[in-house]
């Protein structure tokens, strides 16, 4: 199941969403992680995270309005920490997608149009799905 929250915290050099979605219920997965060489488990964890986050990218480009701009060929994803434990991937709009800030939230003069949000609710289980089926793969390949 995914669980998506907030965080305040962004990259430095790049305007991303601050939305993140955690993978509860994968503990005999994890186990099965330990057991394999750090090398091995940083590279297996990277790559299925790093799948996971592909598929949000998807969701937010065919979800991203259309009527400014080309918002959707800005949305990015980003490692922001990779450890042979961890990964996190930052995804949404980089730097010259700055407006999709106004997008996803309106301002005074326009409606709100989310696209990340609905991505993370509709696209979210599908993700830690891929994530889950990748660890798997590259920890039996390991």
């Amino acid at each position: 199941m995914a669980r998506v929250f907030k965080s305040k915290g962004a990259h430095r050099d790049l305007k991303m969403s601050n939305t993140f979605v955690r993978l509860d219920g994968v503990e005999e997965l994890e186990r099965a992680v330990r057991r394999v060489s750090e090398a091995v488990q940083g590279r297996a964890l990277e790559a299925a995270v790093a799948a996971g986050a592909d598929v949000l990218v998807h969701g937010m480009e065919t979800r991203a309005p259309r009527q400014h701009g080309d918002l959707e060929m800005s949305i990015i994803k980003h490692p922001s920490k990779v450890t042979s434990e961890r990964a996190v991937f930052d995804v949404g709009p980089a730097k010259l997608g700055f407006h999709g800030m106004f997008q996803e939230l309106g301002t005074f003069d326009m409606a709100p149009q989310p696209f990340m949000r609905p991505t993370f609710d509709e696209d979210g289980d599908m993700a830690v799905k891929v994530v889950s089926n990748e660890l798997r793969r590259g920890v039996l390949r390991g």
